[in-house]
């Protein structure tokens, strides 16, 4: 009993560890503006740390392709998408909520996926898959879908695009080719110690990024503190929103699947979808995508804290800690 409440103890540390990251980059200005040049490289760390640490080698959880997958980016990129925009034809909403309400729902899932659901014991595999699945797919809905809103006239920015996805998925999977070919000599024990270490390195890469993150919202004036939280206000109940209706969506599936699918499709790489918006990306869209980072890293905690109070949900596989 003694080690079941350890086990459930650390799996709650990287949660914790997260989310305390989000509130020190917004209340320690000067520790956010020291990491905010090194979030990428957080990021490129938190890729390659998941993509070693997955269950099974990259390329087979790639190229093993399944229902739940497809219907998934599907659901992400053209039917959400396709809401929004009938959305509109009926509900007059001002073109800075809609450019932000676009990036969300045309954006892939947020390239930390793999970590985060590994913190509340989710399929690691399932994540990445569909991490990158939508990534690659996200310009084209969103070119689309943005045509049809009149919001985005002038196209995407394609070079962008193609250097993100070398920086972030490209050059992290050779890497993890490269010990994936490599793993097979290593001792079981060696093993699990790379995988401890692997996890760990994936939540502090987390930390930095989620520290630096907050940049944007640390250097805005106080009389734009209103705004700020305006937009906080919508990028978590339009998280909350999309979970919701996704998990109902994808209910089917069972409860792990259910709650997989809710977690990818609020927590979305509005960062990068952001930057292909050459026309929309405002002022105000740069303080959304900040502020769109805090459903992102508390969710985990949030489940977490959720199953404790009200019965576990999913079965955790491992944490951070563990």
């Amino acid at each position: 009993m003694g080690e079941q409440a350890l086990g459930e103890k650390n799996r709650l540390i990287a949660p914790v560890l997260v989310a305390g990251a989000v509130a020190l980059g917004v209340f320690m200005p000067v520790l956010s503006n020291a990491l905010f040049p090194f979030i990428f490289v957080a990021l490129f760390l938190v890729v390659l740390f998941s993509l070693c640490n997955l269950d099974r080698c990259p390329t087979e959880v790639m190229f093993t392709w399944d229902r739940f997958t497809l219907k998934l980016v599907a659901w992400q990129l053209i039917l959400l998408p396709s809401l929004l925009l009938l959305l509109t034809r009926y509900v007059q909403i001002p073109d800075a909520i809609v450019a932000m309400m676009l990036a969300t729902m045309t954006a892939g899932s947020v390239f930390a996926s793999p970590a985060l659901v590994k913190m509340v014991g989710l399929d690691r595999d399932q994540a990445t898959k569909s991490m990158v699945v939508s990534t690659v797919i996200m310009p084209f809905s969103m070119l689309v879908f943005g045509t049809l809103l009149g919001i985005l006239p002038w196209g995407l920015s394609l070079d962008h695009y193609i250097g993100q996805i070398n920086f972030f998925l490209i050059i992290p999977m050779i890497l993890a080719l490269f010990y994936w070919s490599a793993k097979h000599k290593l001792t079981p024990q060696f093993e699990r110690r790379l995988s401890k270490g692997f996890s760990w390195g994936s939540t502090l890469a987390l930390m930095v990024f989620c520290i630096g993150a907050m940049h944007s919202i640390t250097i805005a004036d106080y009389h734009e503190l209103v705004r700020v939280l305006s937009y906080g206000v919508v990028a978590i109940l339009l998280a909350a929103l999309l979970f919701s209706i996704t998990a109902m969506a994808f209910a089917g599936h069972g409860p792990q699947l259910a709650v997989l699918a809710g977690m990818l499709t609020a927590n979305r790489n509005v960062a990068l979808a952001a930057a292909f918006l050459d026309q929309a990306a405002t002022p105000d869209l740069m303080v959304y995508v900040a502020v769109s980072q805090f459903p992102i890293f508390l969710f985990p905690l949030i489940l977490q804290l959720a199953k404790r109070t009200r019965g576990s949900v999913v079965h955790p596989e491992g944490s951070a800690g563990n």
